[in-house]
């Protein structure tokens, strides 16, 4: 029997089952999908099983820490810190914008392929195949795409092997998009994966994906950036 800490798969399944059916029937009364909206969504890795049930569990584990740590010795010191969104950093920064607006654009242009934003960072697929999986890591955008990094090794396309982390491991082609060249190498490896997986290319989309400037306090406000309290040691 597979085990979660102490929940074993089994509990997991019946959670996550339990809580489809609260975020459909709470999606359908606001007429949105509510997926990545509760607090314990920070951090969700979507990848493996029971993605929301692995979420909650995390989150009382969590509350139970802070319940039992609630008055920590004097040499702490309670500090806010922030779980910046994918959404949020792009807000934030116009120089990603332009980059993710131009990817997006051609990734919307092959037939067939689906984009999903969660909190961290967004998917592309085609039918059940993840092709792509764009992120803002600090002020840089980052594309990871579903290519053998040894396929590329004698190319002059400078990337980063991933494959031994297990949220990139269907994605292990990391590029850093942070200047017009850096982006022509990516459009061509994206390229290359249509070609692999027979997706035909429609026509680049001229769809405008760029968002005006907000201030943290506004982010918060909207859910994009979460603060957490934690204790550290007073310098």
């Amino acid at each position: 029997m597979k085990n979660t800490g102490t929940v074993t798969q089994e509990k997991l399944n019946e959670l996550q089952r339990n809580f489809d059916i609260e975020k459909w029937l709470a999606s359908e009364r606001v007429g949105k999908d509510l997926c990545g909206t509760w607090d314990f969504c920070v951090g969700c890795d979507k990848e493996p099983p029971t993605p929301c049930a692995r979420s909650i569990v995390r989150a009382r584990s969590a509350e139970e820490k802070e319940e039992v740590s609630a008055e920590p010795a004097e040499e702490y010191v309670r500090v806010i810190r922030y779980r910046r969104g994918f959404l949020s950093r792009l807000i934030q920064n116009e120089r990603a914008q332009e980059f993710y607006n131009r990817l997006k654009n051609l990734l919307a242009g092959y037939a067939g392929i689906k984009s999903r934003r969660c909190f961290n960072y967004e998917t592309f697929r085609f039918r059940k195949n993840l092709l792509a999986k764009v992120k803002v890591s600090g002020k840089t955008l980052c594309l990871f795409l579903a290519l053998n990094p040894e396929t590329l090794a004698e190319s002059k396309v400078r990337f980063q092997d991933v494959s031994s982390k297990k949220a990139y491991a269907r994605v292990p082609v990391k590029l850093k998009i942070t200047s017009a060249r850096a982006l022509r190498r990516a459009e061509q490896l994206i390229a290359r994966l249509a070609e692999l997986h027979t997706v035909a290319f429609a026509g680049e989309t001229t769809n405008v994906y760029c968002y005006p400037y907000e201030t943290d306090e506004q982010l918060i406000a909207r859910g994009l950036i979460k603060p957490y309290a934690v204790y550290v040691r007073k310098s």
